[in-house]
């Protein structure tokens, strides 16, 4: 499939990577001839130079929207060469030559595809920032939905799972086509409701996802998400994770997903946990493995990383297998607060009698400022 996908293509490095994967299995396929390759090697040097030529021909007549049209075909031929350092170094130099806002937001959406390829999160971050504020002054829903889609997968991307969730929101789907190059309108749903679940609080939750008429239209891409989603809003552990473990192997090939699926998931089963044993005060270890279809030992280890994090206020008993709740001792508490309100009331007392000692023997600093511009040291 790969191979069928390049053969014709300019991505002549990429090309060579696959027939020599498909050599070392004797699958290389018939219509595979060096010359082919030598063949679209050369249209695509003669192309570049021809392109770099017309750069630096606008460069010296010195016209600003040639220079600039001619730096955006040069890159976009880079690019599609697979050669996205370079692509992205032209680019940046074509941001020099902008004339309208329109050209600055085509500029910034260049230099984000290029750092998609080369990962740079970050800088995805800060250009698609830049292009969302020159759209205020000429909103484009279409630009918007694009800037929105991959701040949310740059955030993905850098374990801001939260932040992510909330752009995918802000992503309408009548702009799918618009941002198709990126992500599809399956990916946004299958993100979100991964982002908003490990990270949103359950008023949240049913809020932005449930409750949220976009997000219902989205999850009709991937209608297990709805099932999901019901499971774990209705504390069904064991029927969530069992779906969410039907869908892991395709997450494990999602190009930019499959680097965090452990570690969401894992947020996710110690979300429900803790809202799992929150209402006990005592509660039989085995009583939760079997709600959440899970072993004793990893349980233990679950708890014990949330008790060690303060996610859970509680005591492990590895013997009986049995988590206490650690409850606060209302007498005590109630003793705590009267002597702190003690201590407090004392000071004060103190501070008024000083005060008045003072003006009774007529002890005063004269301020240069009006009197109702004199602080009181003691807030009386």
């Amino acid at each position: 499939m790969c191979y069928e996908e390049l053969r014709n293509s300019p991505f002549v490095s990429e090309l060579k990577e696959v027939v020599e994967e498909l050599r070392q299995i004797n699958a290389v396929p018939s219509s595979f001839s060096e010359a082919n390759i030598a063949r679209l090697q050369h249209q695509a040097t003669e192309q570049l130079e021809r392109l770099d030529a017309e750069v630096k021909h606008n460069k010296t007549s010195q016209v600003k929207e040639s220079t600039r049209i001619s730096l955006q075909d040069y890159g976009n031929m880079l690019f599609s060469c697979g050669d996205f350092e370079l692509a992205m170094s032209v680019y940046l130099r074509a941001r020099d030559y902008c004339t309208i806002s329109q050209h600055v937001v085509d500029g910034c959406l260049n230099i984000i595809r290029a750092s998609i390829e080369l990962e740079r999160w970050e800088q995805i971050l800060n250009f698609a920032a830049r292009g969302l504020s020159e759209t205020q002054s000429n909103p484009n829903p279409v630009t918007t939905a694009i800037l929105k889609c991959v701040s949310g997968l740059a955030c993905l991307c850098q374990g801001r799972y939260k932040a992510a969730a909330n752009y995918f929101l802000e992503c309408p789907l009548e702009s799918a086509d618009a941002f198709k190059e990126f992500l599809s309108p399956r990916d946004i749903a299958l993100y979100t409701a991964l982002c908003g679940m490990g990270y949103f609080t359950r008023a949240e939750l049913r809020q932005q996802l449930i409750e949220n008429p976009a997000f219902k239209q989205a999850i009709e891409y991937l209608p297990e998400l709805r099932d999901i989603l019901r499971y774990f809003t209705a504390s069904q552990p064991a029927a969530w994770r069992a779906a969410l473990l039907r869908l892991r192997n395709d997450m494990l090939l999602d190009i930019y997903l499959h680097k965090h699926v452990d570690r969401l998931m894992e947020n996710i089963t110690e979300v429900a946990l803790v809202q799992y044993v929150s209402p006990f005060i005592t509660l039989e270890m085995e009583v939760v493995a079997n709600a959440f279809s899970m072993s004793m030992k990893t349980l233990e280890d679950a708890l014990t990383k949330l008790v060690m994090r303060g996610r859970v206020g509680a005591r492990i008993d590895s013997e009986k297998k049995i988590l206490y709740k650690v409850t606060v001792n209302e007498r005590n508490k109630a003793f705590a607060e009267a002597l702190k309100t003690g201590r407090n009331y004392e000071l004060h007392s103190k501070a008024m009698l000083f005060r008045a000692l003072l003006q009774q023997h007529n002890i005063a600093v004269a301020g240069t400022r009006p009197a109702q511009m004199i602080i009181d040291p003691f807030g009386i």
